[in-house]
């Protein structure tokens, strides 16, 4: 909400830094990205070691959890049904990168949703890096209509 009434001019790149936690969100609480410079705008979280597959490949959920707990300091993590824990509405998003989306397998959960799923109008996108979703009760990344994702590693 901060950004929301700002203007973000076109030499300036808002960079959030979320440190290291578990962020919880509620059951019906989403984060929306929908500001006119998303592309202006990154969320970053606490830097990463890049795991190897055999690392996050684990034989059953609260294992798998605990590896990517400790290879992800920085974690949104919701109990219930939600939306999605990040919601890029319109425009494109500028950088999302390290960030652990966590979810209890609930129907209807999503890590990140871009494009306007309310109305099926709009265009978005978002580049996403060195991030990862955990048992969403849905998709983890999941683009919408005329939206896009750019995903590095």
């Amino acid at each position: 909400d901060y950004l929301s009434s700002r203007d973000i001019p076109n030499d300036v790149t808002v960079r959030i830094n979320v440190a290291a936690g578990d962020y919880n969100l509620g059951p019906s609480s989403s984060i929306v990205a929908e500001h006119p410079k998303n592309d202006r705008i990154q969320i970053i979280g606490a830097p990463i070691t890049f795991p190897s597959a055999a690392t996050i490949n684990q034989n059953t959920h609260s294992a798998a959890e605990a590896a990517v707990r400790g290879v992800w300091g920085t974690r949104f993590v919701v109990q219930g049904a939600t939306k999605a824990w990040l919601y890029v509405k319109n425009h494109t998003l500028g950088l999302i990168k390290n960030i652990a989306f966590i979810g209890d397998n609930t129907a209807g959960q999503h890590g990140v949703l871009i494009g306007d799923w309310e109305n099926g109008l709009g265009r978005a996108g978002a580049l996403i890096e060195d991030c990862w979703s955990h048992r969403c009760g849905e998709d983890g990344f999941r683009a919408n209509y005329n939206s896009e994702v750019l995903s590095l590693r």
